[in-house]
């Protein structure tokens, strides 16, 4: 027999707290935030814990989403309906009205039941804190599947998103959130494994808010509701639906576009455990080259400096060379410099570089070309295809193979092979 389902309050946000957690109420635990709002990681266990299976997660989940952009601000002005609230940093708590607290919260109010920060709308309620080092922090608490909504809107281009696009990417989204939230320790159930975070950030995955914040740029107001319309059909249609691996839930990662063939995933987190495998892509197909996102940059003398002191190996890089390659795209990376060298991850000198410049592991060429000297002043000139990590699913792909007609649970076992989809 089922249990009666547990009220989760999980508490979401960038960095991993090592911090208590305190029950608030006479009911099922809940994960919840530290009084002082000070941040730290949450330590890992030893080892890799199984995933949870989806009836382990049944009832309704609470999330907080750390929002990115307000991170550090010295004063946030907040709105729910015709009532605003100004939050400052003082000392180490919020000061508003006259008066200081240790963390503030602001429910929704009215019919909409949203409140907002920056022109932007959010369902749920909004939770300020103190920032670890200064500033504020502002936490957006929300249901899971209000959440959800907000990332397929986050995620994917909605004026040509077809819905079992949409129900594929809110799968995803979902699992990917659970998943991971499991995996950093959320539902282990004692205080001292602290709490999780995700970032409402390609960190983790792009939430926007309301879907409505995703559609304002368009003019046409019927469009514009025909967007978010399609966004909540694709969640209802899915809702509770997570995608499994011999009855646990799944590591689901997915990217903007593999460029014609997606990795392994242990290949490109390693450590993360048998999953989803490497296959070719439609996006690789005649007639999709435009959608294949061929890019190129060069990187300046001084970008290249900033790196040689960050991974501490001189003042200047001396020569790239790929020491692993997976199937299509860079692994592993020697990066030499001018008093030392050093092995690294792609995914590493993608984000010291910048994840929107280097784009991808997919490299078809570099100049001066791998392991060659690159010259006192010069630059490295790097093109590829491709937009992301390229494990799992492909975006790019599930939306040339739904606008094959195919289902958004055929779209999955394509990219997942051997996974189920079930509901929580």
């Amino acid at each position: 027999m089922r249990k009666e389902p547990a009220r989760l309050r999980i508490w979401m946000v960038v960095v991993l707290l090592a911090a208590c957690q305190t029950p608030t109420q006479q009911s099922p635990p809940v994960i919840t935030p530290p009084t002082s709002g000070i941040e730290t990681t949450a330590p890992k266990a030893p080892g890799r814990p199984l995933p949870p299976r989806p009836s382990d997660l049944a009832g309704p989940i609470e999330v907080a989403v750390r929002i990115e952009a307000a991170d550090g601000q010295d004063q946030l002005i907040l709105k729910n309906g015709s009532h605003t609230l100004t939050v400052r940093r003082l000392g180490e708590g919020l000061e508003t009205g006259g008066r200081v607290h240790p963390r503030l919260t602001l429910e929704a109010r009215g019919s909409g039941g949203e409140v907002s920060w920056n022109g932007k709308r959010y369902g749920g309620r909004f939770e300020v804190v103190p920032h670890p080092h200064d500033g504020l922090r502002l936490i957006n608490l929300v249901d899971l599947e209000t959440y959800v909504e907000g990332v397929v809107a986050g995620e994917l281009a909605l004026w040509s998103a077809r819905p079992a696009e949409l129900e594929a990417q809110a799968i995803a989204a979902r699992t990917y959130a659970l998943y991971t939230l499991a995996m950093r320790g959320a539902w282990t159930g004692t205080p001292a494994s602290g709490y999780t975070s995700l970032s409402d950030s390609v960190a983790d995955q792009a939430y926007c808010g309301l879907p409505a914040n995703a559609v304002n740029d368009v003019q046409a107001e019927p469009s514009r509701r025909r967007m978010a319309e399609a966004v909540g059909t694709a969640v209802k249609q899915t809702r509770g639906s997570v995608l499994t691996r011999r009855g646990r839930l799944e590591d689901v990662r997915y990217h903007a576009s593999c460029g014609g063939g997606t990795s392994d995933i242990e290949s490109v987190f390693p450590g993360t455990g048998p999953g989803s495998v490497g296959i070719d892509c439609p996006c690789a197909e005649p007639g999709a080259a435009a959608q294949q996102r061929k890019w190129k940059h060069t990187f300046t003398s001084a970008q290249l400096g900033n790196l040689a002191r960050t991974l501490g190996v001189g003042e200047r890089i001396v020569s790239l060379r790929p020491i692993q390659e997976q199937p299509w795209r860079w692994s592993e990376v020697q990066v030499a410099g001018d008093t030392g060298q050093v092995q690294i991850s792609f995914l590493r000198l993608r984000t010291l570089l910048g994840p929107s410049l280097l784009r991808s592991g997919r490299i078809e060429g570099t100049w001066p070309h791998p392991g060659e000297p690159i010259r006192p002043g010069g630059g490295w000139a790097v093109y590829g295809t491709g937009h992301g990590h390229g494990a799992g699913l492909c975006q790019t792909g599930t939306h040339l193979l739904a606008e094959r007609d195919w289902s958004s649970v055929r779209i999955l076992n394509h990219y997942f092979a051997g996974t189920t989809v079930e509901n929580l």
